[in-house]
């Protein structure tokens, strides 16, 4: 097993640890509530990362030949769609769901190559970047935020910072390259921003952009900052 791997498989362990106590804090009728396509209760939130985690279980079992996978090419469709199939499903049956997915995808982990993992070339479909990359942006990222999400939903926004900021830490450590460093530094900063935290946000991405200049032309179009366009100082970051 490579050393990334290892970080990564590490880093799995400590957001299912980190969502299972948040589930410890719910209350039943939280966990039960229902929702609608365009409002979701937590347990949507839940289905929604579960499906999209099968999903890069599924890439990780193409890298390695073993089935494909057809291509979602209308991701708000898919995402109404797994919303009407699970919408009626229980909390207990789709938390166990959460687990089996988290195992599946360790396992697929330790299954994959370091040559299939490493390279930014080997797969058509991963856009350039390294299957690590894919891995960790679906298999934590995402699913971090829809567990902050529900954080929110149950009345505990206030647990949603610290989180926020110790998975930025540990993901940015998975790579020393000033890119992968940006990003990670880009997303807390918008993060901050989506919060109304102005200073921050404006500390935060200004290191991103100084890390990883490719970024600039998403900033300025990128409606996560919008609450700073009107700011002086984040004007004369974009600009600059």
């Amino acid at each position: 097993m490579s050393e990334r791997t290892a970080q990564l498989k590490a880093l799995l362990d400590t957001f299912q640890d980190k969502q299972a106590w948040i589930w410890s804090l719910m209350e039943d009728d939280q966990r039960n509530q229902s929702g609608t396509v365009d409002n979701w209760a937590p347990k949507d939130h839940l289905a929604h990362a579960n499906f999209w985690t099968e999903r890069v279980i599924a890439q990780l079992q193409i890298a390695q030949g073993v089935e494909t996978l057809e291509r979602l090419g209308d991701f708000t469709k898919s995402n109404e769609e797994t919303f009407e199939i699970f919408k009626n499903h229980s909390w207990q049956k789709l938390q166990l769901w959460s687990e089996q997915v988290h195992s599946q995808l360790l396992e697929a982990l330790s299954l994959i190559s370091s040559e299939a993992f490493e390279d930014p070339e080997r797969f058509e479909w991963t856009n350039h970047r390294p299957l690590w990359n894919q891995v960790i942006f679906t298999g934590v990222y995402h699913r971090l935020q829809h567990a902050c999400d529900i954080l929110s939903l149950c009345g505990m926004a206030h647990e949603v910072l610290g989180i926020q900021e110790q998975f930025a830490s540990m993901m940015e450590a998975m790579d020393d390259s000033d890119e992968w460093r940006g990003n990670t530094k880009y997303n807390l900063g918008c993060y901050y921003a989506l919060d109304g935290n102005a200073e921050a946000a404006l500390e935060t991405i200004k290191a991103a952009l100084e890390l990883n200049p490719a970024l600039l032309e998403w900033s300025m179009q990128d409606s996560d900052l919008d609450s700073m366009r009107e700011l002086p100082e984040f004007q004369a970051l974009i600009e600059t």
